[in-house]
């Protein structure tokens, strides 16, 4: 049986984001998005003009680190290309059944 990994699934909740709201721009694992940080990448980020950035920070349950990088990601100066600072981030946890998932 394959096994999902969270980057799979953070690509699949971009794309049904990215359905969801039309006139932003979603990127999932994308490196070289927050500015003066290129290694650094959020899981998912969602820009859109004139408004600030939200960004999504998801892992498996258990879970245990992923409500301390969503709180870094406040810490992040700014997105590239965006001239509002992060204001909103989502800490999402993936229940451990979604790694034995064969259709997303």
């Amino acid at each position: 049986m394959s096994r999902q990994h969270e980057v799979n699934l953070n690509n699949k909740l971009a794309e049904l984001l990215d359905g969801m709201f039309c006139q932003s721009q979603v990127q999932p694992e994308n490196t070289d998005v927050i500015a003066k940080s290129p290694g650094k990448r959020p899981d998912i980020s969602i820009t859109s003009q004139g408004l600030s950035p939200v960004v999504i920070e998801a892992e498996f349950e258990p879970a245990n680190d992923v409500e301390e990088e969503a709180k870094e990601r406040f810490q992040t100066p700014r997105l590239k290309n965006q001239s509002l600072p992060v204001e909103s981030v989502i800490a999402l946890i993936y229940p451990q059944e979604l790694r034995q998932a064969s259709n997303l």
